[in-house]
């Protein structure tokens, strides 16, 4: 995949396993102002006989704390820099690479 391939995201969302009668899905988007924004659903038959319907929740980061986020989430996933380049190629996220000595 070349860089002209790829096209930047500004979402993602996906369902998880249903657990003790809940189905829930999450998702996770950049907004019109730059924030980033995750929310989630649950629902199914626990939800229904506990709330009364759906539950729908959501937490909205601020636009100049969104790099601390992603710089949080880096250092928490990836032990090293050969793990996060691979990462990156396996993604098909265009970089420059750059190395000295």
């Amino acid at each position: 995949m070349s860089e002209h391939d790829f096209k930047p995201i500004t979402s993602a969302d996906f369902i998880l396993p249903a657990t003790h009668g809940v189905k829930r899905s999450v998702g996770a988007s950049i907004n019109k102002e730059g924030a980033l924004v995750i929310d989630g659903l649950d629902w199914g038959e626990l939800a229904h006989s506990m709330l009364g319907g759906d539950y729908e929740y959501s937490v909205t980061v601020k636009p100049e704390f969104k790099d601390s986020v992603l710089l949080l989430l880096l250092k928490e996933h990836f032990k090293d820099f050969p793990e996060a380049k691979k990462w990156l190629e396996e993604q098909g996220i265009p970089f420059i690479n750059w190395t000295w000595g």
